[in-house]
């Protein structure tokens, strides 16, 4: 490795990198950009610790995709890379809190659940997932939540939300067959059957 690594376009080190499996083209990538993916991080997480700790992640996926992927411009490809990433974590995180809220709401109601188990299963388990449902919703974009939420618990028609929402009759429809398969994606990816 004779050339001096800083004097290298980011071109060259990916090249350079592909040919020779040296860490030492990543670690330059990691000096040029470690404050962006930072950046990325905070914008994505907004906690400065989740930031720091996606950097040194981030970098050691690199090592693994950029043996094969083809990148014009690193700057940008390492932000869709670093922002893939955030959100994956913020997603798991999000999972994680909505399973302990769930696990606290039904530790609070054990006395009751214990005197009453048999009438009781069938209004937990309706609550419960409306409590999932509810919380995955949040994650959606807000034309998508509030269609869904007025045609499938509010039970309203199409033309009943067009008054309600301002939406066109197509946006309206768009907002809900879009919301519906986004709905069942986060539930499948978090684990959940959706009925």
């Amino acid at each position: 490795m004779p050339e001096q690594l800083d004097q290298l376009t980011d071109k060259d080190l990916v090249r350079a990198y592909q040919e020779t499996a040296s860490k030492a083209y990543v670690g330059e990538l990691y000096r040029r950009y470690a404050h962006l993916v930072y950046g990325v991080g905070l914008k994505f997480l907004k906690n400065k610790e989740a930031a720091e700790d996606i950097v040194p992640r981030v970098f050691e996926q690199l090592m693994t995709s950029l043996q094969t992927a083809k990148v014009e411009q690193f700057s940008s490809w390492l932000f869709i890379v670093s922002k893939n990433m955030c959100l994956k974590t913020w997603q798991k995180e999000q999972q994680r809190s909505q399973k302990q809220a769930i696990w606290e709401k039904s530790e609070n109601k054990s006395d009751i659940f214990m005197e009453n188990a048999a009438v009781q299963d069938l209004n937990n388990e309706e609550e419960q997932q409306w409590v999932i449902m509810n919380q995955f919703m949040q994650q959606l974009e807000a034309g998508q939540r509030k269609c869904l939420q007025l045609f499938y618990w509010e039970k309203k028609r199409y033309k009943e939300i067009v008054q309600l929402t301002n939406y066109t009759e197509k946006q309206v429809k768009s907002f809900l067959q879009n919301g519906k398969r986004n709905l069942k994606k986060l539930l499948l990816e978090a684990g959940y059957q959706p009925k």
